[in-house]
C-alpha cells in the first residue's frame, strides 16, 4: 500500500521540479527534501533497501558537487539528481543517468530550434531567459524525465505488470 503512495509523491515532486525550473531556472530545495523523505518512508515501510540508495545518492551528490564547483551544473540540479539516485540505488542508476542524458540532449535540441524559430519574439523579451539565445537550459526537465523514464525498481514493482 505504501509503494503506490510513494510512486505518486515521486512523480509529483519530479514534475513540479521540472515545471519550476522552466518557470524560474531554479529547483526548490524543498522538492529534493520531499524526495528524500519519501525514500525514507519507503525504506521504513519495507519497500526498499536503505544502503544501496544511500550510497548511490551520496556518490551522485559528490560527483555533482564536483561539477557544480566547476560551474558545469546548478546546485538545485545536483540536489535533485542525488535525491532521485536515492530511489534508484545502484541497480537503477545507470538507466536513470542514461535516460537523463538522452532527455537533456533532446531538450537542448528543442530549445535551440525554438530559440531559432522564435528569435524575433525573444528579442522583444517574449519567453524571457528560456527563449533567449544566451539563455541556459532548465536541466531539471531532463532530470525529471530521466527519473520518470527509468522508474526506480521499488516503484516499478508498485505498478505490477505495467512496471516490468
Amino acid at each position: 500500500m505504501l509503494a503506490p503512495l510513494c510512486l505518486g509523491l515521486y512523480c509529483a515532486a519530479l514534475l513540479t521540479a521540472a515545471a519550476w525550473d522552466v518557470a524560474r531556472f531554479e529547483i526548490p530545495d524543498a522538492l529534493s527534501l520531499l524526495l528524500a523523505a519519501g525514500f525514507a518512508a519507503l525504506v521504513l515501510g519495507g519497500g526498499a533497501a536503505a544502503l544501496p540508495g544511500l550510497t548511490a545518492g551520496a556518490a551522485v551528490l559528490a560527483a555533482g558537487f564536483a561539477l557544480f564547483a566547476r560551474g558545469l551544473i546548478g546546485g538545485g540540479d545536483v540536489k535533485l539528481m542525488a535525491a532521485t539516485a536515492l530511489w534508484t540505488g545502484w541497480t537503477g542508476l545507470p538507466g536513470y543517468l542514461a535516460a537523463t542524458a538522452l532527455a537533456g540532449g533532446a531538450l537542448a535540441l528543442l530549445l535551440l530550434a525554438l530559440r531559432r524559430l522564435l528569435r524575433r519574439a525573444a528579442a522583444r523579451g517574449f519567453g524571457g531567459e528560456l527563449l533567449s539565445p544566451a539563455g541556459g537550459i532548465p536541466y531539471g526537465v531532463a532530470l525529471a524525465a530521466g527519473g520518470l523514464l527509468a522508474l526506480p525498481p521499488p516503484l516499478a514493482a508498485a505498478l505490477g505488470p505495467l512496471g516490468n
